[in-house]
């Protein structure tokens, strides 16, 4: 059994790659602490609690979302909390760091003779906030790479700037669905084409261009599920469109639900940012396991996959006009789209969190 306490840059409510990841740890046996930076003090009620045999410790810089370097001092107060925190911890330890925040925490508070450093890479660290100071970013991302026992990726992308005498830490670990969570998929039936964006509100052009789009046939009815920075602006533009509905936040443990009542999986995001443009984000996968056809980006790697096996459409930057063009074929020939399930039905079972997370082995003994 092994000690592993996870540095988690967020309240954890829960976080569902973590979530997952710490879970598999436990029923491993392993002592598994999530040390979480609650940004928002969303969980100040909760500063101690036990999930599913996982310890939970927060802390509570107060620091808001998508402000940038504004987060930079709220991020030393966290710092500062999880030294004082990991100060006390005796024992020999796996520090497990989620994202670069979560690694630099991590590599300033822990890093020692009793602490073996895990990197869990979660993006490409060269956009976003990070685009301003690339090049800092970069060192950073390889300087932390150098000092860990062992480093995850997710795809090809984070791999190409990792040195060479770093490939032996490298463990492969992507985002792909629990079993257990779409065991009962079962699609409903509907005379309209239910089309769903599933996950966190923050793509304006491209759900606006989906309301836009929708609104010329009566046959498409647009869900929009999650919460994020623009569900306020999202659910008001849904007020001028009578077959758009903003849904909220939703428990995911129940997710399947949401997509047994979607024929059309939305994941069109911003190509600009080569996050955007290179991953697999697991809503992708979840629309295969649960034989949704996917709408996604043109463009980019899921794309290219789409197009490879037939099972979605590829929608380019002029959003509204491109969409019109597949929802008239679609409603034409409604075959296009059971087809396609057909065709996810097939590689389904090839893409689940089960076939994937004992890659954990290779880094906790």
């Amino acid at each position: 059994m092994s000690n592993i306490y996870i540095i988690l840059p967020n309240g954890f409510d829960p976080d569902l790659r973590t979530f997952k990841e710490a879970k598999y740890l436990v029923s491993k046996n392993h002592k598994v602490t999530i040390v979480c930076w609650d940004r928002d003090n969303k969980y100040k009620d909760r500063e101690n609690e036990v999930v599913e045999g996982i310890e939970i410790k927060r802390f509570y810089p107060k620091s808001e979302y998508g402000t940038g370097f504004k987060q930079i001092i709220p991020l030393v107060k966290f710092i500062f909390e999880c030294k004082k925190y990991f100060k006390k911890v005796k024992e020999n330890y796996y520090c497990h760091c989620a994202d670069l925040e979560g690694m630099i925490t991590g590599f300033l508070c822990c890093y020692g003779k009793r602490c073996k450093l895990v990197f869990d890479m979660r993006e490409y660290y060269e956009t976003g906030v990070w685009a301003k100071i690339k090049r800092v970013s970069k060192f950073l991302v390889r300087f932390f790479q150098d000092k860990c026992y062992k480093v995850i990726y997710l795809n090809d992308l984070q791999k190409s700037i990792v040195r060479q005498r770093n490939m032996k830490k490298l463990v492969y670990l992507p985002n792909y669905p629990e079993k257990q969570k779409f065991i009962n998929t079962n699609k409903t039936k509907n005379d309209k084409i239910r089309v769903s964006y599933i996950g966190y509100v923050r793509h304006e052009k491209q759900l606006l261009g989906l309301m836009e789009a929708a609104h010329q046939f009566n046959n498409i009815y647009v869900y929009i599920y999650g919460s994020g920075v623009l569900y306020n602006k999202m659910l008001e533009y849904s007020k001028e469109y009578e077959n758009c509905s903003v849904m909220g936040q939703f428990d995911h443990n129940y997710v399947v639900g949401i997509y047994n009542k979607t024929d059309l999986l939305f994941c069109v995001y911003d190509i600009k940012d080569i996050n955007d443009k290179n991953a697999y984000p697991t809503k992708f996968f979840e629309g295969i396991v649960t034989k949704t056809p996917i709408l996604v980006a043109d463009n980019s790697v899921v794309a290219d996959f789409c197009n490879q096996h037939n099972i979605g459409f590829a929608v380019s930057t002029d959003y509204k006009e491109s969409l019109i063009k597949i929802f008239k074929q679609i409603s034409e020939d409604k075959s296009i789209l059971e087809k396609m399930a057909k065709n996810e039905e097939v590689m389904s079972k090839e893409y689940l969190w089960e076939n994937v997370v004992g890659n954990l082995d290779n880094i906790y003994q």
